[in-house]
């Protein structure tokens, strides 16, 4: 018979991960119905059901829940503010990111919990909704600072980038997805045109949206086209290839699509998968992606290995970029002048 000595860790361990996945509902729903928005000066909870119509008893309670993870914090006289740690949700459009990547958490558990039934969920599978909050995770918010500096960020680290944008380059997203970094681009850049691709049209519908909002539509272009074969009648100064979304069939006729849209002595810049986790702790998330990627038949490379295969594809100069914030590394390369 088992012994509470057997039984008390591992559920000890489930309860941990559960109350974090409602931990995140929690979350998720604070940010979303402007409830923490007003705590960003110190209230009370009278004052915060008379605002938000829920009842003072339940308010009290989300209050305690809310400062039990660390959101809140209170004084003596029972008045909560935003902690510090939270508070720069407030500013900058981050709550815009904090709730892109709870709402990605949500669609992704649901793909791995359906990754058992044998057939595992896809990116080009799942529903419309799940697809875009994906996509939404993938990039940042150009109708937000916090978006557009997070894109910003590596291009005005690197000359090369930096100089071709700022001289009006003409630039080619080979995966643009709903054009966070395009429309953040042409944003800054007022030279620049740019031209975003992906066969998803739900996507794409998303992506001439936002460049219609910021007022840049005239100089982006989008098409639903296949990576593995798009042809430009006229050449690329720039072309960025997101390769951690590619699957292994389509990585050889992708990298020659590149080639043949940009011009000789043309930038090329992709993204390699993040350094492993050095840590076995349960909430380190980064041990997740290989298997997100493992199930869309894409496979980790390192950056010798991405730098073997675009030498293999025709490239040269091939070297270390500035990293995409937070920690996305990024290799560029140039096709032959």
């Amino acid at each position: 018979m088992m012994g509470a000595s057997d039984w008390r860790p591992t559920l000890s361990a489930v309860n941990e991960l559960s109350t974090r996945l409602e931990q995140t509902g929690l979350l998720t729903g604070a940010i979303e119905s402007g409830f923490l928005m007003r705590c960003r000066e110190k209230t009370t909870a009278a004052e915060l059901a008379r605002a938000t119509g829920l009842g003072p008893d339940l308010v009290d309670n989300v209050c305690e829940a809310l400062r039990s993870i660390g959101v809140l914090s209170s004084d003596e006289g029972g008045q909560v503010v935003i902690s510090d740690l939270y508070a720069p949700l407030l500013d900058g459009g981050l709550d815009r990111r904090a709730l892109d990547r709870l709402t990605a958490a949500s669609v992704r558990a649901t793909m791995f919990r359906e990754l058992f039934n044998g057939k595992p969920s896809s990116y080009w599978s799942i529903d419309t909704t799940s697809r875009l909050a994906l996509a939404a995770n993938a990039t940042g918010d150009p109708e937000t600072e916090f978006g557009r500096e997070g894109m910003l960020a590596t291009v005005r680290a690197d000359p090369d980038w930096h100089e071709a944008f700022a001289s009006g380059a003409r630039f080619l997203d080979l995966g643009c997805g709903i054009a966070g970094a395009i429309v953040s681009f042409l944003h800054t850049y007022p030279q620049l045109t740019a031209v975003g691709i992906d066969i998803a049209d739900d996507v794409l519908e998303v992506a001439r949206t936002r460049a219609r909002a910021l007022g840049v539509a005239d100089r982006a272009t989008f098409h639903n086209a296949d990576a593995t074969s798009y042809r430009d009648p006229d050449p690329f100064d720039v072309v960025f290839w997101p390769q951690t979304f590619y699957p292994e069939p389509s990585r050889a006729d992708a990298l020659a699509t590149v080639y043949a849209n940009l011009r000789p002595g043309g930038l090329l810049v992709t993204p390699i998968a993040p350094p492993p986790p050095d840590t076995d702790h349960p909430t380190d998330g980064r041990a997740l992606e290989p298997l997100l990627r493992a199930m869309w038949g894409i496979r980790e490379r390192s950056f010798e290995q991405v730098r073997t295969e675009l030498a293999g594809a025709g490239f040269v100069e091939i070297t270390a970029a500035a990293p995409l914030p937070p920690v996305l590394p990024l290799i560029k390369a140039h096709r032959p002048a």
